[in-house]
């Protein structure tokens, strides 16, 4: 028996053991069903980034950013359109959502890393790194604690920034 198709009053017999949501209903089904075409649809188009952009720190946005959307919509549709279906809670997809939300941008900003330290080179039209800005900047001791007035000027900076910019 279907959560909408319930009979309206106890005298037609038992009902079964209800949802979370109550009784749910085709309008909760919708909402569920929608959310995992759109969870989709985000992580389709999330592939779709990381073939198109030119190099690994593009397509690890791309990946990152849009997977913790994509499996948060397609998760919470999952767990509702379960939940409806078999009268009981589902938590795992809420637990999957969980470990992505957790391990997503920490896996992306190791690979990230590991592919800066390497050498992997950005795409041509970037503008500036600020990673290596900010690396010259701590090996030449011109970095500032923050809350602390700095003794430099930005004068002394202007040549640093100078040499960055290609």
């Amino acid at each position: 028996m279907r959560p909408w198709s319930w009979p309206p009053s106890p005298s037609w017999g038992p009902l079964p053991s209800p949802t979370i949501w109550g009784r749910g209903g085709l309008s909760m089904m919708i909402v569920a069903e929608v959310m995992i075409l759109l969870g989709a649809l985000v992580l389709l188009i999330s592939s779709y980034g990381t073939f198109k952009f030119q190099d690994v720190y593009n397509r690890l946005h791309a990946a990152s950013i849009s997977t913790s959307g994509g499996a948060l919509l397609l998760g919470g549709g999952l767990s509702i359109l379960g939940s409806l279906v078999h009268g009981k809670l589902f938590l795992k997809p809420l637990l999957i959502i969980l470990i992505i939300f957790l391990t997503s941008p920490v896996s992306s900003h190791v690979v990230a890393q590991a592919a800066y330290r390497t050498g992997v080179p950005l795409v041509a039209h970037t503008v500036q790194d600020d990673l290596a800005l900010a690396f010259l900047e701590w090996e030449q001791g011109v970095v500032e604690v923050e809350g602390e007035e700095g003794e430099g000027d930005d004068e002394a900076d202007e040549p640093l920034a100078e040499a960055l910019v290609p």
